[in-house]
């Protein structure tokens, strides 16, 4: 008997100390987000970290998985109900995320931001279940096929639950890291004579010195 409830007493501290671990890491991730200072774009000072609020602009884009939403990035999270005579709880059993380069607009210019290796925090905003009287739905089932996997167990549906957060086109977010500005191979049709500089533009990505964080919660773009 004592051995049993050692058993869960150490899975419940384990699955605490991972969520408390990974909320930690979110926390302190919009916390310096939000401290950093923040400038226009067009005001933007090289190799110094700096934090911008901008507008996703259209262009290149993704759909997230579940909603079909077009964005930028999106971050999906599956989890399983697990339950046995010592323990129960949500495993995940998929967490899948994927971002492409994008720009953003703060009304006084546009930045290049590269997510390559950047820490991303997201609102997930959208979340469903499925059980065993609720069917997962066609692009539930559809994103747990692209991973093997299947709503429907031996005999009833397995019990899941989905989050999706997503950078959407349009949205305002927060991006914080340290920026270069290069040529800007578009700006050329903005020059109107021979004593114009160059054109430039100013692009944000993670470096050696200075992460880059990304994030779309109110706490990070005032």
């Amino acid at each position: 008997m004592e051995s049993a409830l050692t058993f869960v007493l150490f899975g419940l501290a384990v699955v605490i100390i991972i969520k408390f671990g990974l909320y930690s890491a979110q926390a302190q991730t919009r916390k310096r987000l939000a401290r950093a200072p923040r400038v226009t774009i067009a005001a933007f000072p090289e190799a110094t970290p700096a934090r911008i609020v901008g507008r996703v602009v259209d262009g290149e884009r993704l759909t997230s998985p579940l909603c079909g939403r077009p964005c930028v990035f999106y971050e999906v999270i599956v989890q399983q109900r697990r339950q046995s005579s010592q323990s129960s709880g949500w495993r995940t059993i998929i967490h899948e995320t994927r971002a492409i380069p994008f720009a953003i607009d703060d009304g006084t210019g546009h930045a290049l931001v590269d997510p390559e290796g950047a820490t991303l925090v997201v609102v997930k905003d959208a979340s469903s279940h499925s059980g065993a009287f609720d069917d997962a739905t066609p692009a539930e089932e559809g994103f747990l096929a692209r991973h093997n996997l299947r709503s429907k167990g031996w005999l009833f549906n397995k019990k899941l639950r989905y989050r999706e957060g997503a950078l959407e086109i349009g949205e305002t977010i927060a991006v914080c890291g340290v920026g270069v500005r290069e040529p800007d191979p578009d700006g050329a049709a903005r020059v109107t004579g021979y004593r114009d500089a160059p054109p430039t533009r100013l692009r944000l990505a993670r470096s050696a010195r200075s992460p880059l964080l990304i994030s779309d919660f109110d706490d990070t773009k005032a």
